[in-house]
């Protein structure tokens, strides 16, 4: 008898730890085409083109974009050179930071891991065209601070050495022909089939049938170019969405978009024009960003983002309901158990995502010990 008494009076309490704040996002997706104000570079005469500035990058009327060479291995000697000219570059800034006393150690870690981040992020985002730039500027820094930590790195054979190598791929006939921009734009050195698909006046009287051709198009023969020039710095998105997302789309406001087909976020769009057409919507958006990854975007994935925000992260079981009907969490601070009001900000069925509805500070916080399993669990209740 004393023993099951005592079975049931005790109640071992187990608790979760509230150890972070978690990111929400609730969206929809769909499938949306982009549109530009883009121009074909037609190709002056036949050879291996070799491109000088990068996708998404400014020129002005008459700057060189590309040189021709001959054949290959005219293109690959050129390339040789131009790389050994920029390696000597960087070895002559290393051997000017030779010697120096005075050197921000802070700021150096802090700039070897933003090239790192760089170097991975060009990675991850297939962009090789960037991928050499970001590798010697990570090596750039990481030389720094070896200089930092030894105080001196001889870098007198390495200069020689490459200075031997230019000298050498100089005396070399290498043909080259220069391209220069026809005109003042953003420059793409991709051609997808698409550039003169669509035409880019009149885009934003679009209508839901229009644009259902646009989203079926099958991409041309690409023509032979040097890339293409992009006049306006805006460019458009277009799609169709179910009749249920009407509201979502504020008129003439923006909405925050994610291409994560493409690893962009948290894009601000202005919302164009919104169309209903029986079940369906036309949607036109446009945005006046351009760099590297915009200017590659053509096919995409739309994710509109109606809302976001943060809160903690805890099993959806967890949340409670007081004799109110508010909804909270049982926590156990000390000995004492308390009953903890919350908004539910986000749900995926398993988990949710709670704040607190107390503006004087005594709504959830981190490190919180949520209450998990347990008897006669109450409001004030002391743990003995």
């Amino acid at each position: 008898m004393a023993f099951n008494a005592f079975a049931y009076s005790y109640s071992p309490i187990t608790t979760f730890t509230i150890n972070e704040r978690a990111q929400y996002e609730e969206t929809f997706e769909f499938e949306g085409f982009v549109i530009r104000d883009e121009k074909l570079i037609q190709n002056p005469s036949n050879g291996t083109a070799i491109s000088l500035v990068r996708d998404g990058e400014r020129v002005a009327k008459g700057d060189p974009i590309a040189v021709v060479c001959k054949n290959e291995d005219d293109a690959t000697a050129y390339k040789q050179l131009e790389n050994a000219k920029a390696e000597l570059e960087r070895f002559k800034n290393l051997n000017n930071t030779n010697g120096m006393q005075e050197l921000d150690a802070e700021k150096l870690n802090s700039d070897i891991s933003d090239a790192y981040s760089q170097l991975m992020d060009c990675v991850v985002a297939d962009n090789f065209d960037g991928l050499d730039e970001a590798i010697n500027a990570f090596n750039e820094k990481s030389a720094i601070k070896q200089i930092l930590a030894d105080g001196n790195i001889n870098v007198s054979e390495q200069m020689t050495a490459i200075d031997k190598e230019i000298k050498k791929l100089s005396g070399k006939k290498i043909s080259t022909t220069p391209v220069s921009a026809p005109d003042s734009g953003y420059y793409i050195n991709t051609i997808d089939g698409y550039e003169e698909s669509v035409p880019y006046a009149g885009v934003e009287s679009f209508n839901a049938n229009q644009i259902k051709e646009v989203l079926e198009l099958k991409p041309e023969h690409k023509k032979a170019s040097f890339g293409k020039l992009v006049s306006s710095y805006r460019w458009y998105i277009v799609g169709i969405v179910g009749k249920e997302h009407a509201t979502d789309f504020p008129a003439e406001g923006k909405v925050k978009v994610n291409f994560p087909n493409s690893g962009i976020k948290d894009v601000k769009m202005q919302v164009v024009s919104i169309k209903n057409q029986g079940d369906s919507i036309a949607v036109i958006l446009s945005a006046d960003l351009m760099n590297e990854a915009y200017a590659n975007m053509r096919n995409e994935t739309v994710q509109i983002v109606k809302t976001s925000g943060e809160g903690f992260k805890i099993p959806a079981n967890l949340v409670r309901f007081n004799k109110k009907n508010e909804s909270g969490i049982y926590v156990l601070r000390g000995k004492i158990i308390s009953f903890i009001s919350a908004d539910i900000l986000y749900s995926d069925g398993e988990s949710v995502i709670v704040d607190s509805n107390n503006a004087n500070g005594s709504g959830i916080a981190l490190y919180d010990e949520v209450i998990t399993k347990g008897k006669d669990i109450r409001d004030g209740k002391v743990i003995r």
